[in-house]
This record gives structure tokens, C-alpha cells and sequence, in this order.
């Protein structure tokens, strides 16, 4: 679990998670948050806007070949593979900006309304104290870590 200050500063805030895994976020305009995920591994990496996993909103960068990465909008309903929101009747609300894979790592920078109006997103609140929980996996599949 990490507390982040999830900041309205007008330059590219970056933080390292674990040697493993980074995040970066900027404000493009006042409504969106424009995240990279960036992570030493062959599989995925992601994060939940939240305190553990259940009902969490939970966001996830993955390659299934090793050439090139996708985004999942996901919600976490316990301690297995979170559901797609859109499985749940909700909405897939990133915009995929950029990808990058290699070897050993994986980007994906997205954006995302602060406020997207699906049930399954949680609210980013600029200037205020934001949980975040990660994972990463080092296989190409979307599995329990």
C-alpha cells in the first residue's frame, strides 16, 4: 500500500513503486489524468485506486505477445483476477496515449477522467491523498500475482 499525493503540479511527477515498477502522471487539461506505467517485467503490471483489493478500481498494462501492450479497466472483487469493467456492465474509460514493450519491459501511458461516471471507477481526486495498490507479474497472462 502506498499514499500518494496525487498532485496538480504543472510538470510529469515520477515515483518509483519498487525497483520493479514506476509511476508517472501529469494533468493534460483540469478534468484528465494522464498515467505511465512503466515495469521491469515480461507480463503486467497495474495499479488500484484503493486500499486493498476489493472494490477497488484497478487498471492494468499487459502484453500477451511481447510486441506490444494493452490496457484493462478493471475492478477488483476480492483477491482473484479482477473482472473488466465492462463485464460488469461498466465502462472501459482509459484512451491509450502510448506502448512500449521489450525484452524485460513494458509501458503503457494512458488517460483517464478524474471523474468518469462508471460505477467501477473510483474518483481521483487532484490535491488529495490517494491510496494505491500495485502488482506485476513476470508472465505473459493476466493471473493472480
Amino acid at each position: 500500500l502506498l499514499h500518494l499525493l496525487l498532485a496538480s503540479l504543472s510538470k510529469v511527477v515520477n515515483v518509483e513503486i519498487q525497483p520493479e515498477m514506476f509511476l508517472d502522471w501529469e494533468y493534460p487539461d483540469p478534468t484528465t489524468i494522464r498515467m505511465t506505467m512503466r515495469c521491469n517485467v515480461k507480463g503486467y503490471c497495474s495499479i488500484g485506486f484503493g486500499s486493498e483489493m476489493d472494490n477497488t478500481d484497478m487498471i492494468a498494462c499487459i502484453t500477451y505477445d511481447g510486441v506490444t501492450a494493452t490496457m484493462i479497466d478493471t475492478y477488483g472483487n476480492g483477491h482473484d483476477v479482477p473482472d473488466n469493467d465492462t463485464a460488469l456492465g461498466g465502462f472501459n474509460d482509459l484512451i491509450m496515449v502510448s506502448n512500449a514493450v521489450t525484452a524485460n519491459t513494458i509501458e503503457c501511458e494512458f488517460d483517464r477522467k478524474l471523474n468518469t461516471g462508471d460505477k467501477y471507477d473510483g474518483v481521483i481526486e487532484v490535491d488529495n491523498e490517494q491510496s494505491i495498490i500495485w502488482a506485476w507479474y513476470d508472465t505473459r497472462a493476466y493471473v493472480d500475482h
